[in-house]
């Protein structure tokens, strides 16, 4: 049988504490990144679901103008779903249609998204 020596035995020992302490400050140092992944997306899909909002509000409305008569459409603005919608129109054929929604931004600031469209007359 052989004999178990001091040197032997400290080579066979678990993990040192310094070993234990390093692979701890790795899988921290991974979590803390996954975290912040984690709420960055969860403020990007806030935003994208915004405006979502915005810009169904503004198709809405700018279908609802599009159909209109094309003699009876004027300068005018309302409130849909919530958002301040100005619109002008210029020119007489064809005439170009300009929308402005305003909305809140990401950092809570005022954004004004605007929309352009030319609409002509077929009957004329």
């Amino acid at each position: 049988m052989s004999r178990v020596t001091p040197e032997k035995r400290r080579d066979d020992c678990g993990a040192s504490l310094i070993e234990v302490l390093v692979s701890v400050m790795i899988l921290s140092l991974a979590v803390s990144g996954l975290s912040g992944a984690g709420i960055l997306a969860g403020t990007q899909l806030r935003v994208s679901r915004s405006d979502m909002r915005v810009y169904k509000a503004a198709q809405s409305q700018m279908e609802l103008l599009t159909s209109m008569d094309y003699d009876s459409l004027t300068n005018g603005s309302a409130e849909v779903d919530g958002y301040p919608v100005v619109w002008t129109v210029e020119g007489s054929g064809p005439k170009k249609l300009t929308m402005v929604i305003e909305r809140e931004g990401i950092h809570r600031e005022a954004v004004a998204d605007t929309f352009v469209t030319y609409l002509a007359s077929w009957g004329s």
